[in-house]
């Protein structure tokens, strides 16, 4: 008995940063706004269309939340409605995304920023995001994730996966 619980203690750890390993291979292919109005003055819901390659087993996403900024002023605060993203393939998902603008952002004024079909709106590179959540991989433990700094356009343009990116944190809750 006592050898099992070492040779347990040895490799769940093992088989658990595996399952982190192949979080770190989830590729986002595509994104596609596919509704974006207005929730009161200073609000509003969004709902993306996202397309993601999944090598590692079911993800169940929650707590999701961020910010937005531009020019490195935070101009919108946002949550997410949980998610599950089946495990080993490609799949497509919808996202709906709840903002709120921060401070004394005229809401007008973010219209000529928010012209995500165009790459080459020079205005809107001008926009940044972070973006925290809580992953369950199922037999895997849960996650912590947060992205800082991402590109909005090459985000949505699917040229960005942030979780191949650097800036992956991520603290173990095993």
């Amino acid at each position: 008995m006592r050898r099992f619980a070492l040779t347990a203690a040895l490799i769940l750890p093992l088989l658990c940063s595996c399952a982190a390993n192949r979080v770190r291979d989830i590729r986002l292919e595509s994104a596609d706004i596919v509704s974006l109005s207005p929730s009161g003055m200073r609000s509003l819901d969004a709902v993306l269309s996202l397309k993601i390659y999944n090598p590692a087993p079911e993800i169940n996403a929650s707590d999701i939340s961020g910010s937005i900024m531009l020019d490195e002023k935070k101009i919108m605060t946002f949550t997410a409605d949980p998610f599950t993203l089946p495990g080993r393939t490609t799949a497509e998902c919808e996202l709906c995304i709840h903002g709120t603008l921060v401070g004394s952002i005229n809401p007008l004024s973010l219209l000529g920023v928010l012209d995500l079909r165009n790459p080459d709106n020079v205005r809107l590179r001008r926009l940044t995001s972070d973006i925290r959540l809580d992953c369950a991989i199922k037999g895997g433990g849960r996650h912590k994730l947060e992205f800082k700094n991402l590109d909005p356009i090459d985000f949505l343009h699917g040229r960005q996966s942030p979780i191949q990116e650097t800036n992956f944190n991520s603290e173990d809750e095993h």
